[in-house]
């Protein structure tokens, strides 16, 4: 809702050796930006400079945090209220980290972190 940018989850069998994918999505475009959660959730971009129009994030099919996305996105889907929250949270945060930067991009990334916990939890747990 707040910034134009395609979000894309691809679920893998394993996710090591992880230069495979890399090699492969750069050939569409996608860098990698290396992280300390690449064990369990790599993240490539494009393009390669800000604005970015998709994001990739790679996850262990079968793994906790494959789980967690889905049903935080399931819940969004059938608790509209839920989603116009979000929304909105993401449409005031993206005015205070507009995402020029690594650093701004971050900081957006974790401003979400307690909604989307929060959310994930209820998922889990109804």
């Amino acid at each position: 809702m707040a910034k134009p940018i395609i979000d894309v989850q691809i679920s893998v069998a394993s996710l090591h050796p992880l230069d495979r994918f890399i090699r492969l999505l750069a050939l569409l475009g996608y860098v990698h930006v290396p992280h300390e959660d690449d064990a369990r959730c790599p993240f490539l971009h494009r393009p390669a400079t800000w604005p970015h129009t998709h994001h990739v994030h790679l996850v262990k099919v079968g793994s906790d945090e494959e789980a967690a996305t889905l049903v935080f996105r399931d819940y969004l889907r059938s608790h509209p209220e839920a989603a116009a929250e979000y929304a909105l949270l993401k449409q005031a945060l993206a005015t205070r980290f507009p995402g020029h930067t690594p650093e701004s991009r971050e900081a957006y990334a974790n401003a979400k972190g307690d909604f989307v916990r929060r959310i994930t939890a209820r998922a889990l747990n109804p």
